[in-house]
C-alpha cells in the first residue's frame, strides 16, 4: 500500500488506539461496484452486511461477490438478485 492510502490507514491505526472508528465517518463512492464486496463493504455506521444481517448472508450463494454481480440493469431499473 501507498501514498495517500497507507497515510489514512496510519491515520485509521492512531485513532483507533483512542478508541475512534473514523471508518464510519469516511465516505466512498461505489459507482457500478466493480472493486467493492457486497458483503463485506462497511456500509451501515461502519458495519459490514454480513456482519448486519448474520442469517441472510448464511443464505447467500456467493459470499465474496462483487456489488456489480448483485443486480442487473433493466432499461431504468436496477434489480437485485
Amino acid at each position: 500500500m501507498t501514498g495517500c492510502w497507507k497515510a489514512i490507514v496510519n491515520i485509521q491505526n492512531e485513532f483507533s488506539k483512542y478508541g475512534v472508528d473514523i471508518k464510519k465517518y469516511l465516505v466512498s463512492n461505489v459507482r457500478k461496484g466493480e472493486n467493492t464486496l457486497f458483503w463485506t463493504y462497511h456500509w451501515i455506521e461502519g458495519d459490514a452486511l454480513k456482519d448486519r444481517f448474520p442469517r441472510l448472508f448464511q443464505l447467500a450463494k456467493d459470499k465474496g461477490a462483487k456489488v456489480i454481480e448483485c443486480y442487473k440493469d433493466n432499461n431504468l431499473n436496477r434489480i437485485w438478485d
